[in-house]
């Protein structure tokens, strides 16, 4: 591939983790204590069946399947994810405690064996206006009727399989070389402690990645198509934070304790259901002002005001992840969150106020951008601020500032997600980020993007000099404003 074989594994390490988080577990065995009966009976059955399903990168037999289906079905998806960056210690590779829903777990079943299922309940969820929860909304009343679980269910389908299925696409991936990179890695620190666990977390690591590239093939693809409602994420083609955000707006529990919030999302879950609010809290505590004894101490307030409530959540771990003599020093500060009560979040202002859904809103401003083709036949996009930009001939995307600074980046190729011809016979189009376009009587492009900026790029300027039998071929019609 283009990319490095190391610099391959760790992106799919690394795309398999919520933004914000550290991952919750990187591999089972180094959790676990080596006295632990379930230790030693998943260390047999992972030598057991890295034996049966050899060699791993070819096509898994029946057999193979059916005992890692065995293992892996009715696990927690969010018990470890396996393939995460190796860490200095196990202990470090567990990330941040969280409880877990008492009822709503989503084990790998949920995610692999009906994807088409939660794919429509979703689709007929975004049609429902009363679905579309906006910043600051927590509407949980309507988790049901909305569809919030195969929101969350979508979002870990997308999670686990979307680079797969990327990669897998591609002619020369090689996942064996990439895992023995990652071993041959491993074993340069052969003179440590807890090599023997780390070989037996990677050794099962490399199993359940298995699984799971079998599994991800196997997922039909207009389950992974993208969903024009949504964003994607900061310009990536992912969308598994916009669903998982829906689905924490809707009321899933489980995707309360995985994303993260800002000021108006926490403030918004407050009004719903203190005790998920005061979890989601916690993450903020500990990521943004890096205290874990505040962390804690919301932890703790959560506690108490989900047992308050009949208890939605699975505190039975807090304990044996921390010791007495931590929680009782975070005991006093949470006493005094109960005593006080929800004390709101400031909410930063912001003109995005649709995130994630790709929904114009009210336009604020106008923006010109001219274009015209240089000397190389490029069409250049002037911008209101002097700045040019166009893409060459190979994709790469240049933008020159007025200053004689330039940037360059090799954004890749983003397909149209829609295109339809409007009743006046105008040619229309959503682009790879959920903008719309459209063509004028004039034959200027317009959109509007989500900070309620619309754009009008104006028709070509050819100067006599430029080449004209190129015009058009290296402008990107859809690659929007200024990034």
């Amino acid at each position: 591939m283009v990319i490095a074989r190391k610099a391959l594994l760790v992106a799919v390490c690394w795309s398999l983790g919520w933004p914000g988080f550290v991952p919750a577990t990187a591999d089972v065995l180094a959790s676990l204590p080596d006295s632990d009966p379930a230790a030693t009976e998943l260390a047999a059955a992972v030598a057991r069946l890295r034996s049966l399903c050899a060699p791993l990168w070819g096509g898994l037999s029946n057999e193979c399947m059916a005992g890692l289906d065995g293992i892996y079905l009715d696990r927690v998806v969010t018990r470890n994810w396996h393939s995460e960056p190796l860490t200095d210690s196990p202990e470090g590779a567990k990330g941040p405690w969280r409880p877990l829903p008492v009822a709503d777990r989503i084990v790998w079943r949920d995610v692999f064996e009906s994807p088409l299922e939660f794919r429509f309940a979703v689709e007929d969820a975004i049609v429902d206006s009363r679905c579309l929860a906006m910043p600051g909304d927590a509407p949980h009343e309507l988790r049901d009727a909305c569809a919030a679980d195969a929101f969350a269910r979508l979002s870990v389908l997308h999670r686990a399989c979307r680079r797969i299925v990327q990669w897998e696409a591609s002619d020369d991936v090689d996942w064996a070389t990439d895992w023995e990179l990652e071993r041959r890695q491993l074993a340069e620190d052969a003179h440590r402690p807890d090599y023997a666990q780390r070989v037996a977390g990677l050794d099962e690591s490399e199993l359940h990645f298995s699984w799971r590239v079998a599994k991800c093939r196997a997922v039909p693809v207009a389950a992974m198509e993208r969903i024009s409602s949504l964003r994607a994420y900061y310009h990536s083609d992912a969308q598994d934070t916009a669903l998982l955000l829906v689905a924490a707006r809707l009321g899933s529990v489980w995707a309360n304790t995985q994303v993260g919030a800002d000021g108006a999302e926490l403030n918004a879950t407050a009004k719903a259901n203190l005790a998920l609010a005061y979890v989601r809290r916690a993450f903020v505590a500990l990521y943004q002002d890096d205290s874990l004894r505040m962390y804690l101490s919301y932890l703790l307030a959560a506690r108490e005001y989900d047992r308050r409530a009949g208890t939605q959540l699975d505190w039975g771990g807090l304990e044996q992840r921390f010791t007495k003599a931590v929680l009782d020093l975070a005991q006093p500060a949470a006493e005094r969150i109960l005593r006080q009560g929800w004390q709101p979040m400031e909410e930063r202002a912001s003109t995005d106020t649709t995130w994630p859904w790709a929904i114009a809103p009210p336009v604020v401003d106008t923006r010109l951008i001219r274009r015209r083709l240089d000397e190389g036949g490029n069409v250049r996009r002037i911008y209101e601020d002097g700045s040019e930009g166009w893409v060459d001939a190979d994709g790469s995307k240049h933008m020159l500032k007025p200053n004689g600074s330039e940037v360059i980046t090799y954004p890749g190729h983003r397909p149209h997600l829609r295109s339809w011809v409007d009743e006046n016979g105008r040619h229309r189009w959503l682009d790879a980020f959920g903008r719309e376009h459209w063509i004028d009587a004039d034959g200027a492009e317009h959109w509007i993007d989500f900070r309620g900026t619309e754009w009008i790029l104006l028709p070509y300027e050819v100067s006599s000099s430029a080449p004209h039998d190129s015009a058009g071929e290296a402008d990107n019609a859809a690659s929007g404003e200024p990034e």
